[in-house]
């Protein structure tokens, strides 16, 4: 697939190719494991990509209606195209695109000028649609100014301009519908570059066809070809890529060989000649994964690593420069990826971990971080959005997406993430695939969720039954606690966890040597236990050793230890049972952090009270402990509040996100390190929804569903594979 690709020096060539995935082979027992169909595709000036649910999603140029969306306006994010279709696969060419429906049905959309969507028509579409009606296809490739696509069938079909031969149907006449090419041979796997064509049959066999000026066809000479022609005979491929003026393909035992147009070290063999027959490229190394663009080349080999070459226009290899590179080099080193995708003049890729990052240019935003500045380096942006949830633990954490999916990520030590490992992940994992979440409460080293339906599960750290599963057995995936009964709420503090039933019944469990179960006793309790029988609550958060929870009138209960003051009875005596707390006040919301409480009353006004080192209850009279609640920023309406360790974060009624307290690592989020003593203003462009905060880290719903951290990274808790960030940055959950 192909198409308009400005290059170097100035000069505008057609064509710039993309990764291609084969779904089968004959000799699949001699091939490393490879993913399934492509699902991040970069056209010339666009991106589309598949969701982890199905949704399809464009951004970039839109000029021509090659988004899809029904406008003809530019993107700089992912927009959801088609609502309601699921898609399998995603093909981006110069002006147009197309993809296959779950259910096999090819759609088109985009320019049309040369009959290149196969409607049977000229004119351009704005929104997808149906090409062949009556026929599943298994697969697509838009190129330049044609497309071709193979039916479920194996019958392979082209349409669009062939002034070139591009079609391989034996003439140089265009097709408006698809037209059957290589009658009698199956195909399996398809790529269409500007004015070329390369394919591969069931058998392994490579054949190409259409322009061969700079002997981008592989078959040794320069005589364009109007019908297939065997590429490399003897040669079974599993890989094939078109791009401008070249063409790379993986053979069966993983070598990656390159031929073609060379001007700018596209074909990696540390030339900058010609090839008109398959050249080795990166001798010895096995592949997996190929991509060619206009003038550049980016592959993925058997150790996951993703590597780029060729001309680096703004940046297009991600190699942090601008200078071209004849021979493969290393990108994002220490990232692993699945696939990678060439435009134009950006380029795109997804890590294992289904992290979609893209770089090099960005004029149209095709890079789809929501601005338009171009990128020399992977730059992560956020596909599946908008976020319901986000949790932040000690040093994990977990967001639950749009489509109710839950991923987790950061310290694993005690199988906190869920993923039956014990693997620290620097980026989100999906946990317990195909179960929907509702909530989710990161504790100290364990994480409990609800789904759905109301059903509650545990897992990771449980020495003292804060699982709540009647054992003390560490559980590395999601188990069921309190199976038959539904819940709405619950919070995991360091060795204990509270919940709410559907009913309004407080139950908690787990450790309760400073009475934080308040159940009356310091007994530890294995499975969740009824607290304060005959009372509704409707909020609940523990902290390490102290819980409050707020009941279904308004009225906030706090028990536990409270040697800080931070129960906020006026004294700093223990309770074992909830003890009203500022009685007479109504709340809206509490966070508990065992060294200090803060909530949030139904009027919106912010009190803190308890322990107060760094001004963290909101005084600037830091270490006076405050014994009963204090307001906090007076004047100002809050709507929520987090808080852990030494900071709190607090979003206000019009959106604003504040945090205070100690700033080491910048985890308050204020693009520095200095502690602030009272609530200043963080990320002020941004409204948030949400603020979830960590021991030193901190996570934020934005209004519009975008998910941002900041503040500490040793463990990968931020999501985003770097040291540690001062200030909010857009961590992607693909």
């Amino acid at each position: 697939m192909r198409n308009i690709c400005v290059i170097g020096l100035g000069l505008v060539l057609a064509g710039c190719g993309r990764s291609v995935v084969i779904t089968g082979s004959p000799r699949a027992d001699s091939m490393p494991p490879t993913s399934s169909n492509p699902v991040l595709m970069a056209g010339e000036f666009h991106t589309c990509t598949i969701t982890n649910g199905g949704v399809l999603k464009c951004w970039g140029w839109n000029r021509d209606g090659e988004l899809g969306d029904g406008t003809t306006t530019d993107r700089i994010r992912p927009t959801a195209i088609n609502d309601g279709v699921l898609y399998t696969k995603i093909s981006t060419g110069t002006l147009h695109s197309c993809g296959i429906t779950r259910s096999g049905v090819l759609q088109c959309w985009g320019s049309n000028n040369n009959g290149e969507l196969g409607d049977g028509t000229t004119n351009s579409k704005l929104t997808p649609t149906v090409i062949d009606p009556g026929v599943t296809y298994s697969n697509v490739d838009a190129g330049g100014r044609h497309t071709c696509g193979i039916t479920s069938t194996g019958v392979l079909k082209c349409w669009g301009a062939n002034s070139n031969g591009e079609l391989g149907s034996g003439t140089l006449v265009k097709e408006l519908l698809p037209a059957v090419i290589d009658a009698g041979v199956g195909y399996r796997e398809i790529n269409a570059g500007a004015r070329h064509t390369c394919g591969i049959t069931v058998a392994g066999v490579l054949r190409c066809w259409g322009d061969n000026a700079r002997g981008q066809l592989g078959d040794g000479t320069l005589e364009s070809r109007t019908s297939p022609v065997t590429i490399d005979s003897g040669i079974g491929y599993r890989r094939i890529t078109a791009g401008n003026s070249h063409s790379c393909g993986i053979t069966y035992g993983g070598t990656l060989k390159c031929w073609g147009f060379n001007r700018v070290g596209e074909l990696g063999d540390g030339t900058i000649t010609d090839r008109s027959n398959p050249t080795v490229v990166d001798s010895g190394v096995t592949y997996l994964e190929i991509s060619a663009g206009a003038g550049h080349t980016c592959g993925v080999d058997g150790q996951r690593a993703l590597k780029c070459w060729g001309g680096n226009a703004h940046g297009r290899l991600g190699d942090h420069t601008t200078i071209s590179r004849a021979r493969p080099t290393v990108i994002d080193s220490g990232t692993s990826y699945a696939q990678v995708a060439t435009g134009g003049s950006h380029t795109c890729g997804m890590t294992e971990s289904g992290m979609t990052k893209c770089w090099g240019f960005n004029g149209m935003g095709q890079l789809g971080n929501s601005v338009q500045a171009h990128k020399a380096v992977p730059t992560a942006i956020e596909v599946e959005t908008p976020h319901l949830q986000v949790a932040a633990g000690s040093a994990h954490t977990c967001g639950i997406s749009s489509s109710n999916s839950l991923r987790c990520w950061g310290n694993n030590q005690d199988g906190e993430i869920g993923d039956e490992t014990i693997t620290n992940r620097a980026s989100p994992r999906t946990i317990d695939a195909g179960v929907n979440y509702a909530k989710v409460a990161t504790g100290g080293y364990h994480t409990c969720a609800i789904t759905s339906s109301g059903a509650l599960k545990c897992w990771g750290r449980n020495e003292d039954g804060q699982l709540g599963d009647g054992t003390t057995q560490n559980r590395y995936v999601p188990v069921s606690i309190d199976m038959g009964v539904q819940y709405t709420k619950v919070a995991a503090g360091y060795s204990h966890t509270c919940a709410i039933t559907t009913a309004g019944a407080l139950k908690c469990w787990g450790s309760n040597q400073d009475g934080e179960l308040g159940d009356g006793t310091s007994i530890t309790r294995f499975v969740p236990t009824v607290i304060n029988a005959g009372v509704q609550y409707k909020e609940i958060s523990v902290g390490r050793s102290s819980s409050c929870a707020i009941t279904v009138a308004g009225g906030l209960k706090c028990w536990g230890n409270n040697e800080f003051g931070q129960t906020g009875i006026g004294t700093y005596e223990k309770k074992l049972t909830p003890f009203p707390t500022d009685a007479g006040e109504l709340y809206s919301q509490v966070v508990a952090t065992g060294l200090y409480t803060c909530a949030v009353t139904v009027t919106g006004t912010l009190k803190c009270w308890g322990y107060n080192q760094y001004g963290v209850v909101g005084s600037e009279e830091r270490y006076l402990n405050r014994l009963l609640p204090t307001v906090v920023d007076a004047g100002v309406s809050y709507a929520k509040v987090s808080g852990s360790g030494y900071i709190a974060c607090a979003i206000t009624s019009s959106g604003l996100l504040k945090c205070w307290g100690e700033n080491a690592t910048g985890r308050l989020g204020t693009g520095s390190t200095t502690p602030q003593y009272a609530p200043v203003v963080i990320d002020g462009d941004t409204t948030y929804a949400n603020v979830t905060v960590g021991t030193m880290h901190a996570c934020a719903v934005a209004s519009t569903g975008t998910l941002k951290c900041w503040g500490d990274n040793v463990f990968g808790e931020l999501g985003d594979g770097t040291a540690y960030l001062s200030s909010p940055q857009i961590i992607p959950m693909n």
